[in-house]
């Protein structure tokens, strides 16, 4: 599990939990009354993050491929699909982002893509 920490996305979100937290932990002490609420933030936090590893790195999880044209060509249209099969127990969305060579001058490839529990979907571009 913990080599699978380097594919980890953390959303600007949690940065402003714990800023929000540090705050807090800050204001606790000139008043007694935010210690305990800042304690019990920090282990909701904890416990969340914690949750949210094990479901996003358990067994089941997201299964990809991409299949394209044996040549791709500058002058002609190429189209790339990529199948994506979600596995999880519960819904979920996700970001296909592409890295295609910078020759085919596309900077905006991202497909967005909301998947049920244990289905599937094709995203085709070009």
């Amino acid at each position: 599990m913990l080599r699978n920490l380097r594919d980890l996305f953390l959303a600007p979100r949690l940065f402003w939990c714990l800023a929000g937290l540090v705050v807090l932990f800050v204001v606790s002490h000139f008043f007694e009354w935010a210690g305990p609420i800042a304690r019990l933030g920090f282990v909701a936090i904890v416990t969340l993050f914690v949750a949210d590893l094990l479901l996003v790195f358990g067994a089941d999880g997201v299964s990809a491929s991409r299949s394209t044209p044996r040549r791709l060509s500058n002058g002609d249209i190429n189209t790339v699909s990529v199948a994506i099969e979600n596995q999880y127990r519960f819904d979920s969305r996700f970001s296909i982002i592409d890295e295609i060579p910078r020759q085919f001058q596309m900077r905006n490839n991202r497909i967005d893509v909301a998947l049920g529990s244990g289905k599937d979907a094709t995203a085709r571009y070009e």
